[in-house]
């Protein structure tokens, strides 16, 4: 029988439980997990009202992993000139590979947007 939420009498809804530490017989492969991060991560980068192809690197010494916010094609600003307009140089067909964070200058931006004075945010 269902109830007019939609559940049935026999799953009633009640809070979360955490499966455990690993997932027997399903769950994602490490591509799969690392994808699905970096589509989190870059949607976030929305929220922030971020543009695509920002260029950068991302904050991780791993060099060539771009920025989260970058699409795959992308090409990076070379490093050491990317701190100016006027001097930014790209690195023709380096797109870098795709990283899950974000660069400098997007953290810089997240930790400068002061979410607890949004009102949308008190109002869900």
């Amino acid at each position: 029988m269902s109830h007019s939420n939609g559940l049935s009498r026999a799953h009633p809804a009640g809070p979360p439980r955490p499966s455990g530490p690993v997932l027997a017989g399903g769950g994602f492969g490490d591509d799969d997990r690392r994808e699905i991060v970096e589509t989190f991560t870059h949607d976030l980068g929305h929220v922030f009202d971020f543009p695509h192809k920002c260029g950068y690197s991302t904050f991780e010494q791993t060099p060539g992993m771009s920025c989260t916010t970058n699409y795959f094609h992308t090409w990076l600003h070379k490093l050491g000139t990317h701190l100016g307009p006027g001097g930014r140089e790209v690195e023709r067909f380096g797109p870098g590979k795709s990283g899950n964070n974000f660069c400098a200058q997007h953290l810089r931006r997240i930790r400068l947007a002061h979410l607890e004075g949004n009102p949308a945010i008190w109002k869900w």
